[in-house]
């Protein structure tokens, strides 16, 4: 995906404006510290720290001033850097500060060995409205994408499946557990930006499902449950979710949550018997009824007699709060697919 908030492009513009060798833009903080957002050309291995330095912290005269409290100026033409070689002491800068935010401020610095002139300054002046707007314009496209660079990494922190698709069932985004599962190509694939099946009738009827809640009144709180089956485990359990009322284009429309009853199931159950300050006996015999097990099968699964799975099931309604087998395994199996409150799921 091509990088949208790149500053190169006007910093090119202005290497050729200036006739310099070097620019770079910098992002400085209140504080003074900095960095690098985009750099053309060749540093030619002058001492640029200092150069940063003297732009930063001093007037062209070397008297401190209150680093980056002007809204816009630009640097006395013919201002030297103190470089690291004596032969370098006629290296000169021409800079240009631009608040972008109430965080940062960005520095923009050319660098050349030749002084710049009174003309090259009435240069960078003439320009320096349409460099604040292209730097305004690249700072909120920043911040944009360092917001959905974060909502991104939040969400492939969850374990659950997530895919969001559009208006018209287009694939907007997904994290890393849904990527994976996609991946394997059994149950669920993509085609493109299109979600499909590996079986043609529950491919009909996921789309089935998603047309139909993109059509429904969204005051219904009802999130449509169905399960797609996959050839060698158990069946995925997906939750379809409803967002936006009327979404427009390339907006996140649906939300579809993916449960891995062979991956999600464990995890999910030992994370709350957990909670319940459960035993290790008595969370083995937890995961097992959550699975679908009768309370003698699951004796027989873990080798203990009826009368010890009895009293460790016991122990575990205490812990829960519940008083039956059923109940104990609807609070365990609740924290699988997550609905906000007055959300129903409803299978299909």
């Amino acid at each position: 995906m091509p990088r949208t908030t790149d500053l190169d492009p006007l910093l090119q513009r202005l290497k050729i404006l200036l006739e310099c060798e070097y620019v770079v833009a910098l992002s400085v903080s209140p504080n003074g510290h900095h960095s690098t957002v985009g750099s053309v050309g060749d540093s030619f291995q002058i001492d640029f720290s200092a150069c940063i330095a003297r732009l930063l912290h001093t007037d062209c005269a070397g008297n401190h001033c209150g680093a980056l409290r002007a809204p816009l100026d630009i640097s006395r033409a013919a201002l030297k850097i103190a470089a690291a070689r004596p032969d370098e002491r006629n290296v000169s800068a021409l800079s240009v500060r631009i608040p972008a935010g109430i965080q940062a401020t960005i520095v923009i610095i050319a660098v050349r060995r030749c002084l710049f002139n009174a003309e090259d300054e009435r240069s960078l002046r003439h320009y320096t409205d349409w460099v604040a707007d292209y730097v305004a314009i690249w700072y909120r496209l920043r911040g944009g994408e360092q917001h959905r660079s974060g909502l991104q990494s939040a969400l492939d922190q969850v374990g659950l499946a997530l895919i969001m698709l559009d208006r018209d069932g287009r694939t907007l985004g997904i994290n890393d557990t849904a990527r994976h599962l996609l991946m394997s190509g059994d149950g669920m694939v993509a085609i493109g930006e299109t979600l499909s099946c590996a079986m043609l009738e529950d491919a009909v009827r996921l789309h089935s499902v998603i047309g139909h809640t993109l059509l429904g009144p969204i005051e219904v709180a009802r999130a449509p449950v169905l399960t797609i089956r996959r050839r060698r485990r158990r069946p995925l359990v997906v939750a379809v979710l409803r967002v936006a009322a009327d979404p427009g284009p390339g907006e996140t429309a649906i939300v579809l949550q993916i449960i891995e009853p062979d991956r999600n199931h464990n995890s999910a159950i030992t994370a709350a018997c957990t909670l319940f300050g459960f035993t290790g006996a008595e969370a083995r015999l937890a995961q097992l009824l959550a699975g679908g097990a009768s309370l003698a099968e699951a004796a027989t699964a873990l080798r203990i007699q009826m009368p010890t799975a009895r009293t460790y099931l016991k122990q575990a309604f205490v812990k829960s709060g519940t008083n039956r087998q059923a109940a104990l395994v609807q609070v365990l199996l609740s924290s699988l697919v997550r609905l906000r409150d007055g959300t129903v799921p409803t299978a299909v």
